[in-house]
C-alpha cells in the first residue's frame, strides 16, 4: 500500500479447477454429494415400499425399462442402518447405474443440486475405494463426493457372490 497511489493485490489461482454438479443427500448427521452424470433418477417412494424392497435380495423396482435393487446408502459408507425413519410417508430413492449394475440408493433426505467445486483429498484418503474428491457446501460442512460407480459395483460383487438370483436377474 502506498498513501495516494493505492493498494497491489496478489491472487494466486489454482491451475486447474474441476466444477460439476452433484445431487447432496443426507444420512444421519452427514451429507454425500453424488455426481448427476451417475444419476438416472429420483423417485419418493412410501416408506413401507422401500422396506420391503431393502428386504429383497433381487432387482424389484422397475423404472424406464430397468430394474433396481434398493440398498441403504448408509451400507456404502459404513454406517449402521436402524429403521427407516418414520417423519416422512415417502423417502427419496437415487436411481444410478454402474454399466450393466442398477441400484436404488435409499437417503434419509434428498438436500438438492449444487455446482459443487471438486477438491482433491489427501494421501491418507485417497486411497479409500468410493471416495473421488471432497467439496465445501455454502455453510461451510465439507461434503464427501462419493464414487457411485465404484461403490455400486463393489455393493453388487458383495451381495451377488452368494446369491442364486439368476444371472440375467442381476444384471438387469
Amino acid at each position: 500500500t502506498t498513501p495516494g497511489q493505492g493498494s497491489r493485490f496478489t491472487i494466486r489461482l489454482p491451475f486447474t479447477l474441476a466444477v460439476s454438479h452433484a445431487l447432496i443427500v443426507r444420512i444421519s448427521d452427514e451429507f454425500y454429494a453424488l455426481p448427476l452424470p451417475t444419476v438416472e433418477g429420483v423417485v419418493r417412494v412410501p416408506r413401507e415400499e422401500v422396506a420391503r424392497h431393502l428386504a429383497s435380495d433381487s432387482a424389484s423396482y422397475t423404472y424406464g425399462g430397468y430394474k433396481y435393487r434398493f440398498q441403504h446408502l448408509g451400507n456404502f459408507v459404513g454406517m449402521e442402518t436402524g429403521p427407516l425413519p418414520d417423519l416422512e410417508p415417502t423417502l427419496p430413492v437415487v436411481l444410478v447405474r454402474a454399466g450393466e449394475l442398477s441400484t436404488g440408493l435409499v437417503a434419509e433426505e434428498l438436500v438438492g443440486s449444487r455446482e459443487i467445486v471438486v477438491k482433491p483429498v489427501g494421501p491418507q484418503i485417497s486411497g479409500i475405494r468410493g471416495i473421488s474428491g471432497a467439496t465445501i457446501l455454502g455453510d461451510g460442512r465439507i461434503v464427501v463426493i462419493l464414487d457411485i460407480g465404484a461403490l455400486v459395483r463393489a455393493g453388487w460383487r458383495g451381495r451377488t457372490a452368494g446369491s442364486t438370483v439368476p444371472r440375467e436377474e442381476r444384471d438387469r
